[in-house]
Protein backbone atom coordinates (compact mmCIF):
# COMPACT_ATOMS: atom_id res chain seq x y z
CA UNK A 1 0.00 0.00 0.00
CA UNK A 2 1.37 3.23 -1.21
CA UNK A 3 1.07 6.45 1.98
CA UNK A 4 -0.20 9.28 0.59
CA UNK A 5 1.97 11.88 -0.01
CA UNK A 6 -0.36 15.00 0.57
CA UNK A 7 -0.29 17.01 3.90
CA UNK A 8 -3.76 16.01 5.73
CA UNK A 9 -5.12 18.26 8.75
CA UNK A 10 -7.53 15.36 9.91
CA UNK A 11 -4.53 14.35 12.02
CA UNK A 12 -4.10 17.93 13.61
CA UNK A 13 -7.67 18.25 14.10
CA UNK A 14 -8.27 14.64 15.86
CA UNK A 15 -5.30 15.80 17.70
CA UNK A 16 -6.89 18.80 18.99
CA UNK A 17 -10.36 17.55 19.78
CA UNK A 18 -9.08 14.63 21.85
CA UNK A 19 -6.74 16.83 23.92
CA UNK A 20 -9.82 19.46 24.38
CA UNK A 21 -12.30 16.37 25.28
CA UNK A 22 -9.64 15.20 28.14
CA UNK A 23 -9.28 18.45 29.48
CA UNK A 24 -12.97 19.07 29.92
CA UNK A 25 -13.12 16.08 31.21
CA UNK A 26 -10.71 16.48 33.67
CA UNK A 27 -11.14 18.20 36.92
CA UNK A 28 -8.69 19.48 39.77
CA UNK A 29 -6.20 17.25 40.93
CA UNK A 30 -3.15 16.71 43.03
CA UNK A 31 -0.67 17.94 40.23
CA UNK A 32 -2.22 21.56 40.72
CA UNK A 33 -4.21 20.93 37.66
CA UNK A 34 -7.36 22.82 36.86
CA UNK A 35 -10.32 23.25 34.40
CA UNK A 36 -10.49 27.18 34.42
CA UNK A 37 -10.04 29.13 31.38
CA UNK A 38 -7.01 31.43 31.06
CA UNK A 39 -9.30 34.22 31.39
CA UNK A 40 -10.42 33.36 34.70
CA UNK A 41 -8.39 35.33 37.13
CA UNK A 42 -7.45 31.75 39.16
CA UNK A 43 -7.13 33.66 42.43
CA UNK A 44 -6.30 37.30 42.90
CA UNK A 45 -3.01 37.73 41.71
CA UNK A 46 -0.04 37.89 44.53
CA UNK A 47 2.46 40.23 41.99
CA UNK A 48 1.69 42.41 38.84
CA UNK A 49 1.25 40.48 35.93
CA UNK A 50 0.26 37.00 37.52
CA UNK A 51 -2.75 35.16 38.14
CA UNK A 52 -4.77 33.67 35.57
CA UNK A 53 -4.97 29.43 34.49
CA UNK A 54 -1.62 28.55 32.20
CA UNK A 55 -3.03 25.46 29.51
CA UNK A 56 0.17 23.64 28.79
CA UNK A 57 0.08 20.79 25.80
CA UNK A 58 1.89 17.56 27.03
CA UNK A 59 4.11 16.62 23.92
CA UNK A 60 6.24 13.99 24.31
CA UNK A 61 6.25 11.78 27.45
CA UNK A 62 9.78 13.18 28.99
CA UNK A 63 10.99 16.63 28.93
CA UNK A 64 11.16 19.71 31.31
CA UNK A 65 7.22 20.39 31.21
CA UNK A 66 6.69 16.48 31.83
CA UNK A 67 9.20 16.92 35.18
CA UNK A 68 7.40 19.68 35.94
CA UNK A 69 3.97 18.09 36.23
CA UNK A 70 5.53 15.00 37.51
CA UNK A 71 6.89 16.28 40.77
CA UNK A 72 4.17 19.57 41.33
CA UNK A 73 6.64 21.91 41.22
CA UNK A 74 5.14 24.18 38.40
CA UNK A 75 1.80 24.24 40.26
CA UNK A 76 3.34 25.69 43.25
CA UNK A 77 5.36 27.77 41.13
CA UNK A 78 2.35 29.20 39.49
CA UNK A 79 0.67 29.74 42.98
CA UNK A 80 3.14 32.10 44.23
CA UNK A 81 2.14 34.41 41.54
CA UNK A 82 -1.56 33.75 41.84
CA UNK A 83 -1.90 31.62 38.39
CA UNK A 84 -3.34 28.03 37.62
CA UNK A 85 -1.58 25.50 35.59
CA UNK A 86 -3.92 23.06 33.52
CA UNK A 87 -2.12 19.94 31.71
CA UNK A 88 -4.66 19.29 28.86
CA UNK A 89 -3.80 16.02 27.86
CA UNK A 90 -1.36 14.30 25.17
CA UNK A 91 -0.33 16.20 21.44
CA UNK A 92 1.40 14.16 19.05
CA UNK A 93 3.23 16.96 17.74
CA UNK A 94 3.71 20.93 18.25
CA UNK A 95 1.27 21.16 14.95
CA UNK A 96 -1.84 20.36 16.50
CA UNK A 97 -0.84 22.19 19.65
CA UNK A 98 -0.48 25.32 17.58
CA UNK A 99 -3.88 24.69 16.34
CA UNK A 100 -5.46 24.66 19.65
CA UNK A 101 -3.64 27.75 20.39
CA UNK A 102 -5.09 29.56 17.29
CA UNK A 103 -8.30 27.85 18.66
CA UNK A 104 -7.71 29.75 21.97
CA UNK A 105 -8.06 26.29 23.71
CA UNK A 106 -4.30 26.45 24.45
CA UNK A 107 -1.80 28.90 25.95
CA UNK A 108 1.75 27.15 26.11
CA UNK A 109 2.94 24.60 24.30
CA UNK A 110 7.02 23.46 23.12
CA UNK A 111 8.20 22.33 19.81
CA UNK A 112 11.30 23.17 17.26
CA UNK A 113 11.94 26.68 15.37
CA UNK A 114 11.05 24.44 12.28
CA UNK A 115 7.44 23.69 13.56
CA UNK A 116 6.85 26.51 15.21
CA UNK A 117 7.67 28.77 11.76
CA UNK A 118 5.57 26.33 9.89
CA UNK A 119 2.92 27.45 12.35
CA UNK A 120 3.08 31.06 12.32
CA UNK A 121 3.65 31.28 8.78
CA UNK A 122 0.05 30.43 8.19
CA UNK A 123 -1.08 32.26 11.61
CA UNK A 124 1.12 33.68 14.06
CA UNK A 125 -1.03 34.03 17.37
CA UNK A 126 2.19 32.81 19.85
CA UNK A 127 5.43 34.07 20.60
CA UNK A 128 8.37 32.47 21.46
CA UNK A 129 9.83 33.34 24.89
CA UNK A 130 12.67 30.64 25.52
CA UNK A 131 14.49 28.49 23.40
CA UNK A 132 17.15 25.31 23.86
CA UNK A 133 19.93 25.27 21.29
CA UNK A 134 19.70 22.15 18.89
CA UNK A 135 20.97 18.96 20.24
CA UNK A 136 21.40 17.93 16.95
CA UNK A 137 22.75 14.19 17.34
CA UNK A 138 19.35 13.16 18.68
CA UNK A 139 17.41 13.90 15.41
CA UNK A 140 18.23 12.76 11.85
CA UNK A 141 17.60 10.51 9.18
CA UNK A 142 16.57 7.01 10.48
CA UNK A 143 16.84 3.82 8.27
CA UNK A 144 16.97 0.37 8.79
CA UNK A 145 17.72 -0.87 5.19
CA UNK A 146 21.57 -1.86 4.93
CA UNK A 147 21.72 -1.21 1.62
CA UNK A 148 20.99 2.48 2.33
CA UNK A 149 24.25 3.78 3.21
CA UNK A 150 24.14 7.35 2.92
CA UNK A 151 21.50 9.84 2.14
CA UNK A 152 22.32 10.01 -1.07
CA UNK A 153 20.90 6.19 -1.43
CA UNK A 154 17.58 8.13 -0.35
CA UNK A 155 16.95 8.56 -4.37
CA UNK A 156 14.38 6.79 -5.15
CA UNK A 157 12.85 6.26 -1.92
CA UNK A 158 10.02 7.09 0.57
CA UNK A 159 10.59 9.19 3.70
CA UNK A 160 8.09 9.96 6.41
CA UNK A 161 8.54 13.65 7.70
CA UNK A 162 6.49 15.74 9.35
CA UNK A 163 4.76 18.58 7.20
CA UNK A 164 6.45 22.21 7.86
CA UNK A 165 8.03 20.91 10.51
CA UNK A 166 11.66 18.96 12.13
CA UNK A 167 10.91 16.25 9.69
CA UNK A 168 10.82 18.07 6.42
CA UNK A 169 13.51 20.40 7.78
CA UNK A 170 16.27 17.81 9.02
CA UNK A 171 15.41 16.00 5.50
CA UNK A 172 15.66 18.99 3.13
CA UNK A 173 19.02 20.19 5.24
CA UNK A 174 20.54 16.66 4.69
CA UNK A 175 19.59 16.42 0.97
CA UNK A 176 20.83 19.84 -0.04
CA UNK A 177 24.22 18.91 1.94
CA UNK A 178 24.36 15.75 0.22
CA UNK A 179 23.58 17.60 -3.70
CA UNK A 180 20.71 15.39 -3.49
CA UNK A 181 17.52 16.81 -5.68
CA UNK A 182 14.66 17.10 -3.50
CA UNK A 183 12.14 15.79 -6.55
CA UNK A 184 13.88 12.40 -6.26
CA UNK A 185 12.99 11.86 -2.83
CA UNK A 186 8.87 11.12 -2.54
CA UNK A 187 8.36 12.82 1.06
CA UNK A 188 5.19 10.96 2.79
CA UNK A 189 3.35 13.43 4.95
CA UNK A 190 2.76 12.00 8.51
CA UNK A 191 2.38 12.92 11.84
CA UNK A 192 5.24 11.99 14.37
CA UNK A 193 2.85 8.74 15.49
CA UNK A 194 2.15 7.81 12.15
CA UNK A 195 5.67 8.38 10.78
CA UNK A 196 6.77 6.20 13.46
CA UNK A 197 4.46 3.22 12.65
CA UNK A 198 4.91 3.57 8.49
CA UNK A 199 8.92 3.64 9.48
CA UNK A 200 8.65 0.39 11.95
CA UNK A 201 6.01 -1.53 9.50
CA UNK A 202 8.62 -0.90 6.39
CA UNK A 203 5.64 1.02 4.71
CA UNK A 204 8.82 3.68 3.96
CA UNK A 205 11.81 3.00 3.58
CA UNK A 206 13.68 6.35 6.20
CA UNK A 207 11.92 8.48 8.88
CA UNK A 208 13.34 12.06 9.48
CA UNK A 209 12.56 12.20 13.27
CA UNK A 210 13.82 13.48 16.88
CA UNK A 211 14.19 13.40 20.35
CA UNK A 212 12.59 10.27 21.99
CA UNK A 213 11.36 8.72 18.63
CA UNK A 214 14.87 8.81 17.20
CA UNK A 215 15.69 6.66 20.93
CA UNK A 216 13.11 4.43 20.48
CA UNK A 217 14.25 3.46 17.15
CA UNK A 218 17.64 3.45 17.66
CA UNK A 219 16.62 0.75 21.13
CA UNK A 220 15.06 -1.23 18.08
CA UNK A 221 18.03 -1.16 15.82
CA UNK A 222 17.82 1.94 13.48
CA UNK A 223 20.39 3.92 12.52
CA UNK A 224 20.58 7.47 11.29
CA UNK A 225 22.18 7.75 7.94
CA UNK A 226 23.03 11.28 8.80
CA UNK A 227 22.02 13.25 11.73
CA UNK A 228 21.40 17.05 12.58
CA UNK A 229 24.87 17.74 13.28
CA UNK A 230 26.16 15.94 10.10
CA UNK A 231 23.03 18.32 7.70
CA UNK A 232 23.59 21.73 9.64
CA UNK A 233 20.63 21.52 11.78
CA UNK A 234 19.90 24.98 13.71
CA UNK A 235 16.36 23.31 14.72
CA UNK A 236 16.56 24.56 18.52
CA UNK A 237 13.68 23.55 20.65
CA UNK A 238 11.61 26.50 21.28
CA UNK A 239 8.73 27.18 23.93
CA UNK A 240 5.39 29.21 22.76
CA UNK A 241 3.01 31.05 24.26
CA UNK A 242 -0.30 32.73 23.06
CA UNK A 243 -0.14 36.71 22.85
CA UNK A 244 -3.22 36.64 24.99
CA UNK A 245 -1.95 35.00 27.46
CA UNK A 246 1.40 37.05 27.57
CA UNK A 247 -0.47 39.76 27.22
CA UNK A 248 -2.69 39.74 30.33
CA UNK A 249 -0.28 37.73 32.72
CA UNK A 250 3.62 38.28 31.72
CA UNK A 251 4.66 37.56 35.70
CA UNK A 252 2.76 33.84 34.84
CA UNK A 253 5.20 33.57 31.86
CA UNK A 254 7.84 34.09 33.50
CA UNK A 255 7.62 31.79 36.63
CA UNK A 256 6.99 29.21 33.99
CA UNK A 257 10.09 30.13 32.11
CA UNK A 258 12.06 29.58 35.46
CA UNK A 259 10.72 26.82 36.59
CA UNK A 260 11.55 24.69 33.14
CA UNK A 261 14.38 26.15 33.06
CA UNK A 262 15.26 24.78 36.28
CA UNK A 263 14.58 21.43 35.17
CA UNK A 264 16.41 21.90 31.69
CA UNK A 265 19.28 22.57 34.38
CA UNK A 266 18.75 19.27 36.08
CA UNK A 267 18.53 17.22 32.80
CA UNK A 268 21.73 18.46 31.60
CA UNK A 269 23.65 17.64 34.82
CA UNK A 270 22.30 14.91 36.09
CA UNK A 271 20.91 12.97 32.93
CA UNK A 272 19.60 9.19 34.11
CA UNK A 273 18.01 11.22 37.64
CA UNK A 274 15.91 13.26 35.34
CA UNK A 275 15.37 10.45 32.93
CA UNK A 276 13.49 8.35 35.78
CA UNK A 277 11.70 11.58 37.12
CA UNK A 278 10.21 11.31 33.74
CA UNK A 279 9.75 7.86 32.20
CA UNK A 280 6.80 7.22 34.37
CA UNK A 281 4.04 7.50 32.25
CA UNK A 282 1.52 4.95 30.76
CA UNK A 283 3.46 4.96 28.01
CA UNK A 284 7.53 4.48 28.95
CA UNK A 285 10.82 4.19 26.82
CA UNK A 286 12.60 0.79 27.14
CA UNK A 287 15.55 0.80 29.03
CA UNK A 288 17.42 0.82 26.51
CA UNK A 289 15.97 3.94 24.97
CA UNK A 290 15.97 5.41 28.12
CA UNK A 291 19.77 5.17 28.25
CA UNK A 292 19.97 6.89 24.81
CA UNK A 293 17.77 9.83 26.15
CA UNK A 294 19.91 10.31 29.03
CA UNK A 295 23.21 10.27 26.97
CA UNK A 296 21.47 13.32 25.04
CA UNK A 297 20.55 15.15 27.99
CA UNK A 298 23.95 15.75 29.22
CA UNK A 299 24.62 17.17 25.29
CA UNK A 300 21.55 19.06 25.61
CA UNK A 301 21.74 22.87 27.09
CA UNK A 302 19.48 24.01 29.41
CA UNK A 303 16.58 26.18 28.19
CA UNK A 304 17.42 29.82 27.77
CA UNK A 305 16.13 33.21 27.43
CA UNK A 306 15.58 34.33 23.51
CA UNK A 307 19.10 36.10 22.72
CA UNK A 308 20.27 37.54 19.19
CA UNK A 309 22.30 33.99 18.23
CA UNK A 310 18.50 32.32 18.91
CA UNK A 311 16.91 35.00 16.56
CA UNK A 312 19.64 34.33 14.20
CA UNK A 313 19.01 30.73 13.50
CA UNK A 314 15.07 31.36 13.63
CA UNK A 315 16.23 33.86 10.78
CA UNK A 316 18.13 31.12 9.47
CA UNK A 317 15.38 28.36 9.36
CA UNK A 318 12.25 30.98 8.09
CA UNK A 319 14.61 31.54 5.20
CA UNK A 320 15.88 27.90 4.51
CA UNK A 321 12.01 27.24 4.53
CA UNK A 322 11.13 29.84 2.37
CA UNK A 323 13.80 29.16 -0.39
CA UNK A 324 12.79 25.06 -0.50
CA UNK A 325 8.71 26.60 -0.87
CA UNK A 326 7.93 25.24 2.05
CA UNK A 327 6.31 28.51 3.16
CA UNK A 328 6.15 31.45 1.29
CA UNK A 329 8.10 34.08 2.68
CA UNK A 330 10.84 34.54 5.51
CA UNK A 331 9.39 35.52 8.94
CA UNK A 332 11.43 38.55 11.03
CA UNK A 333 12.69 36.66 14.22
CA UNK A 334 12.19 39.66 16.26
CA UNK A 335 8.15 39.84 15.57
CA UNK A 336 7.52 36.77 16.55
CA UNK A 337 9.92 36.37 19.66
CA UNK A 338 9.64 37.60 23.24
CA UNK A 339 12.50 39.71 24.30
CA UNK A 340 14.11 38.99 27.87
CA UNK A 341 13.54 42.06 29.82
CA UNK A 342 9.37 41.34 28.89
CA UNK A 343 9.46 38.21 31.91
CA UNK A 344 11.68 40.33 34.32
Amino acid sequence: MTLSTRPTRALAVAGLLAATAFATACGSSDDGTATASSGDGASSSAVAGGGGTLRIALIGNTGPVVAAKNDGSLAKDLAKVGAKVQFTGQFPAFAPAAEAINAGALDAAQGSISSAIGALAQKPTFKIFAAQLDNATSEGILVKDPNIKSVADLAGREVAVNPKGTGEYLLLKALEKNNVDPAKVKRVYLGAADGATAFSSGKVDAWAAWADFVATAKAKGARLVADGAQVGSENDTTYSISNTFLAAHPATVKAFFDNIRRHSIAEHEDPQAAVDKENTGAIRLDDKAAAILAQNYRTQQPIAPIDATFQERFGHVAAFFAQQGVIKAGLDPKTFTVAPETLR
